[in-house]
């Protein structure tokens, strides 16, 4: 897809889940960026760069990927909790995977 349309964000945020799933974590926080380069109001790709970067152990770094996901996509209950998670433990990885977890049928793309 990526190869047919170099400017669509959705294919980058698909292979950034793919890279994700696998642990390629820093491959996978490319391809976020790119697909939020592309189209910054997609609240997904932030909780998805926002929750890899957690899995990295990095979890007050995702802070601002959180918050962003929660402006870009108010409608999205489990981008709240996924930033409510660090916010309250300052960072604490398993509370922000917690709030992930918590909502098992949401998947990070559209």
């Amino acid at each position: 897809m990526i190869r047919l349309d170099p400017c669509h964000a959705v294919a980058y945020e698909a292979r950034a889940e793919v890279y994700d799933a696998v642990r390629r974590y820093d491959r996978a926080i490319l391809d976020y960026d790119d697909a939020i380069c592309r189209d910054p109001r997609d609240g997904s790709a932030y909780l998805g760069r926002g929750m890899t970067t957690v899995r990295q152990g990095k979890g007050v770094g995702a802070e601002k990927d959180l918050k962003n996901a929660c402006e870009a996509d108010p409608g999205q209950e489990v981008m709240y909790r996924a930033w409510e998670g660090p916010r309250q433990t300052r960072g604490s990885r398993k509370a922000v995977m917690r709030s992930a977890a918590a909502e098992p049928s949401v998947t990070l793309s559209r």
